[in-house]
């Protein structure tokens, strides 16, 4: 019984690592279309936008990241973990993370390395472009603004987003949110 517990949390352990490069090569990739510098909200914003209308038209998000209901909007919680890291040791469980960012400030970061796309499709590499743009010259008020769409009202506030919400504010139809339900189901039977 050891070996399997032992197996499967090293299989959680690595399930979490590669969750962790996921969301490590798409912030990178958001930084590098920003200019390689971001503060931590519009890079968030950017990934919160491209996570859901990925969500809603292909039925996965690009990071399965959590998102909280902040008070400025949406954020992702390993995303967030990350930068928070580099504020203290530069690590978050065996990755070194001042091999890709580098913090100015309280909340600027700098891109110190390009994403490794084989980590991000292409579907989800388009997204971040058109959000990155769209987004670029933005006020923090104003993308604060612009993510507080009915995902974020229906949650409270400082508490997880639904991602069934998440999905219908990006526009998911019928089928694909049967989809997205049963993927969410599957994906919490997995990690209980």
């Amino acid at each position: 019984m050891r070996i399997f517990t032992d197996a499967f949390e090293d299989s959680k352990k690595m399930d979490l690592q590669e969750k962790y490069f996921t969301i490590i090569h798409s912030l990178l990739f958001a930084i590098n279309k920003l200019g390689g510098r971001a503060d931590f909200h519009k890079v968030f914003k950017i990934l919160y936008f491209a996570d859901r209308e990925h969500l809603a038209k292909y039925g996965k998000p690009i990071t399965n990241d959590k998102y909280f209901a902040m008070s400025n909007g949406p954020v992702p919680s390993l995303a967030y973990d990350i930068f928070k890291s580099l504020r203290s040791n530069g690590r978050i469980s065996d990755i070194d993370l001042t091999t890709y960012f580098q913090l100015e400030g309280h909340c600027l970061v700098l891109a110190k390395a390009n994403a490794d796309e084989e980590y991000i499709p292409e579907s989800a590499q388009a997204l971040i472009c058109h959000y990155a743009s769209k987004f670029k010259h933005f006020s923090f008020n104003r993308l604060s603004s612009e993510s507080h769409d009915k995902a974020w009202e229906k949650a409270f506030h400082d508490s997880e987003m639904n991602t069934l919400d998440i999905a219908k504010a990006g526009g998911a139809n019928k089928e694909m949110l049967s989809y997205i339900s049963d993927w969410v189901e599957t994906s919490n039977a997995v990690f209980e």
